[in-house]
């Protein structure tokens, strides 16, 4: 089902099984988790200072991207929203400045073209050009 503009892989959290997502968030793998339900699985792990190993694929995770649907950004006063954002903030300027190699950049593609995309067809996005 894809009720949520822009989603059209997996509507399902692998965490908490909702359907659809919650101010969703993609990994650099392209795994799609609720942002509350990823941002609670990295802080509450025994040792979270070293980052986050992918739920899904055990990948390393060195990116978290945010993919909110159109009514989920529209929202007034979001606490859940904020928290989401400040998570993905926080754990990315903690983990995204790690050193990579050239190859690591390049599996990321498949995931950063179609979120920069839809970045720029958004709603935001076309309001910019």
């Amino acid at each position: 089902s894809s009720s949520h503009s822009g989603r059209s892989r997996q509507d399902t959290c692998p965490i908490c099984l909702e359907d659809p997502l919650a101010l969703c968030v993609e990994t650099n793998c392209g795994h799609l988790f609720c942002g509350k339900c990823i941002i609670t699985f990295w802080k509450f792990q025994s040792n979270w200072m070293s980052g986050l190993k992918c739920p899904v694929c055990r990948q390393q995770v060195t990116v978290l991207l945010n993919c909110f649907t159109a009514e989920e950004r529209a929202a007034h006063d979001s606490n859940d929203r904020q928290t989401v954002v400040n998570g993905v903030k926080d754990f990315n300027r903690r983990f995204s400045s790690a050193q990579r190699t050239w190859l690591e950049y390049f599996y990321d593609i498949p995931v950063l073209i179609p979120y920069i995309i839809r970045q720029v067809f958004s709603a935001e996005g076309l309001a910019l050009a």
